[in-house]
């Protein structure tokens, strides 16, 4: 999700993005692969994609600048290439919920069972039988 607290820029830009629907494609994805078996890894807000080298893991403070070299093993990294591979290595935190390995089902699976045949009488019951039914204040006998 997109922090928009810090964002410059006038009000109207800041509405806009909020009217974006940033979290639909999330949405999505979070029923979709529940669909067919697969699970969504979703990282931590903060987790430092960006200012971490993917070769050494090393964390650093890296500003706004689109390459930067890593104190760490002094390899040139490119910001969005360096956030997208390290994105692609994220591991989800261990599960407490369930055995270790198991994945935890979300109820994307659940089925409505067959119901009895002929379903249930859509009105409320008046006391009268069904073809007894009063019309338009008409008693029909």
């Amino acid at each position: 999700m997109l922090r928009q607290k810090g964002l410059p820029g006038a009000r109207a830009r800041r509405r806009a993005l909020s009217d974006a629907a940033l979290a639909t494609p999330r949405r999505h994805l979070s029923y979709k692969t529940g669909w067919y078996g697969s699970s969504l890894v979703v990282a931590d807000r903060w987790f430092p994609s960006s200012k971490t080298c993917h070769a050494c893991r090393h964390v650093q403070d890296i500003g706004w600048d689109e390459k930067w070299q890593c104190d760490g093993c002094s390899i040139t990294h490119q910001r969005d290439d360096n956030a997208a591979i390290n994105l692609a290595r994220y591991e989800e935190p261990p599960s407490v919920v369930g055995p270790v390995g198991a994945a935890v089902k979300r109820g994307a699976d659940r089925k409505t069972g067959p119901g009895p045949a002929g379903g249930r009488e859509a009105r409320k019951a008046t006391g009268h039988p069904a073809g007894e039914q009063p019309r338009d204040g008409v008693q029909v006998k």
